[in-house]
């Protein structure tokens, strides 16, 4: 093994610039292309069963449909294809590295493309079928580390424990992969080197793997091992050294809630990176053994001219440069969207977004541009605020008819009644406290600046004049602000009104009680989301599954104790609206965060 372990570095180190750069541009190629398929195949395959949300309940109806195993099979032979063609290129490089020589990168993509084609055409799904067994096998421990982060639903969890037999047929699911993958080892370098026929090829493992089957097996997994434990070591020195940095940029108690939200992200992309090394090296280690056997391979199609004197003129190094830089700014747009936009038509892939009730009203006077600031600091996904109209027709926030509560007017003046310019000049801090001393009471145009480009904004309209949607729609217009804003409220017609000034805005109608056919509201075209009342859906969650298979996002108002934070989070709601932020965001990404991490973290922090 001593021996091997060097000739695994020689191999890899010999061309380790091209092993490198190869596996950065083909992540890259792979993010751009692999990754937006997947998400509309994704799409596709729940619109395919006639929903259009699969709530938990019905994941296990949408896995055992039809179309999704045929959906989900392009997608497994679209992967299996882009993994082959890095095989076949790993392949090509480590037999030059054996053979002491090297090869032009663009030679390398171009031979490699070209050995795919034969390879396919002589193997077919053959060849696929035995190369996602070690891509399965390779990234397993990732695999296993991504699993620890997801929250399977009680539901889900009741249907295992129904069906104990599950547990066993999953675990001989991993037995089976892993003898396959024993017995498969050498066959996609023996494709992509030789060209046996599948028969012949298997006569040639079966003599290198004669009485090597548990050394093999035994390497293969100290290797991976010792990767893996040099991989969490960097996973928790950046969870440190990001927990740290956090205390400069992140009020100190929500620091706690936002880095277990960011975990997950953390490791999704230091998989990515790790991903650059785990397949070379242990492909690499294939080769180390397969070369102790087959010492000679006939490798002509290597050297046809003209592909191994290919070089780049200095207009396609332009072009290859361009496409690069553009590849990755594709990729970074892709990485901002999925971290902007993390919803998915599966239920199980989502956690809910946390909305600070009339802002972080707890720590701050509530519906003032404090507040807001506060729920940024929170790390709210949004912000709930309330708006009323005053005589001259401007639009603030205040929650209630009159003034007195969270002002300093003694008079206690309706807010309809009084103009902006005397409203302007009330305080509306100090009856919160000394520190929040001359806070105005904001217009909706300030509390929209406040909190563009940081937090999404949910209006709940008090009262609505005539004038109302056109104004507000107006203003949001002028703000950019169309699509970082929800318009809440308890009357339909008002949410109707604000649609057929602009589309584009999303509206949510609010239910304290409810009595008739549910189908009523699903049926209301005006209106995408629902805000139900905690004592209402309490009683009656199903209608979190109705509404949300017929499209409708579901939100519950407004709940502050662990049980009821918890309870919704387990029902699958699509948002929280909360007067406590950071206690939310704690309860419901800790479920979503390994306990050993969870830990590390605990440590780092005095938390109160």
């Amino acid at each position: 093994m001593k021996q091997r372990f060097k000739r695994l570095i020689f191999v890899l180190r010999y061309n380790w610039k091209n092993i490198i750069l190869f596996e950065t541009i083909y992540r890259l190629i792979g993010v751009a292309i692999i990754f937006p398929i997947g998400s509309q195949l994704l799409n596709l395959s729940v619109r395919a069963t006639g929903a259009a949300y699969i709530t938990n309940e019905a994941f296990f109806d949408y896995l055992v449909s039809p179309i999704t195993f045929i959906i989900f099979f392009i997608f497994f032979v679209l992967l299996a294809v882009y993994v082959l063609f890095e095989i076949t290129a790993l392949s090509i490089l480590f037999h030059l590295s054996e053979q002491g020589q090297s090869i032009q990168l663009s030679t390398l993509f171009i031979t490699s493309f070209k050995r795919l084609k034969f390879i396919l055409k002589r193997y077919h799904i053959f060849i696929l079928f035995s190369t996602m067994i070690f891509f399965v096998l390779v990234e397993g421990f990732h695999i296993v580390g991504i699993a620890s982060t997801i929250k399977l639903p009680r539901i889900i969890i009741n249907e295992f424990s129904t069906f104990p037999i599950l547990r066993w047929l999953m675990a001989g699911l991993v037995f089976l992969l892993i003898i396959l993958f024993v017995e498969t080892l050498f066959f996609e370098l023996q494709a992509v080197l030789t060209g046996q026929s599948i028969k012949e090829s298997f006569t040639t493992q079966q003599s290198m793997l004669e009485k090597n089957r548990l050394k093999i097996l035994v390497e293969f997994l100290c290797i991976n091992l010792v990767l893996n434990v040099i991989l969490y070591l960097f996973y928790i020195i950046i969870i440190g050294l990001v927990s740290l940095g956090s205390q400069l940029f992140i009020n100190s108690g929500a620091v706690f809630g936002t880095l277990l939200s960011l975990l997950y992200i953390v490791y999704l992309i230091l998989g990515f990176f790790a991903t650059i090394l785990l397949m070379p090296i242990n492909f690499a280690w294939i080769n180390v053994w397969y070369y102790d056997y087959n010492p000679v391979t006939d490798t002509s199609f290597m050297n046809s001219p003209p592909d191994h004197n290919f070089r780049f003129k200095p207009s396609l190094k332009r072009i290859f440069i361009t496409l690069l830089v553009v590849l990755a700014g594709v990729n970074i747009l892709l990485v901002r969207d999925s971290l902007l936009n993390p919803s998915s038509p599966i239920q199980l892939l989502n956690n809910p977004r946390i909305i600070a009730h009339r802002g972080s009203s707890v720590d701050a006077p509530e519906n003032t541009v404090a507040a807001i600031e506060k729920a940024v600091l929170d790390g709210a996904d949004a912000v709930e605020v309330d708006v009323r109209f005053t005589k001259d027709g401007v639009p603030i926030l205040m929650h209630d008819k009159t003034l007195k509560r969270t002002t300093n007017d003694s008079l206690n003046r309706v807010v309809s009644d009084t103009t902006y310019e005397e409203i302007s000049s009330l305080d509306a801090g100090s009856w919160f406290s000394d520190a929040f001393k001359n806070e105005p009471v904001p217009t909706l145009e300030e509390a929209l600046l406040a909190a563009r480009f940081k937090v999404k904004v949910y209006i709940e309209l008090k009262e609505t004049p005539d004038y109302a949607a056109e104004k507000i729609t107006s203003l949001l217009e002028e703000t950019n602000m169309i699509y970082q804003v929800k318009i809440l409220s308890f009357n339909e017609p008002i949410l109707q009104s604000f649609k057929e000034q602009n589309n584009n805005i999303k509206t949510m109608l609010l239910l304290s009680a409810f009595l008739g056919n549910l189908n009523t509201l699903i049926k209301y075209e005006s209106v995408d989301h629902y805000g139900i009342r905690y004592q209402l859906i309490q009683n009656n969650h199903n209608y979190i599954t109705d509404l949300q298979e017929a499209g409708k996002e579901v939100y519950v108002y407004t709940i502050n104790s662990t049980n009821a934070i918890q309870e919704m989070d387990n029902y699958g709601v699509n948002g929280i609206i909360t007067d406590v932020p950071i206690k939310t965001r704690e309860i419901v990404y800790a479920d979503t965060t390994n306990d050993v991490f969870k830990q590390l973290i605990q440590r780092l922090f005095v938390l109160n």
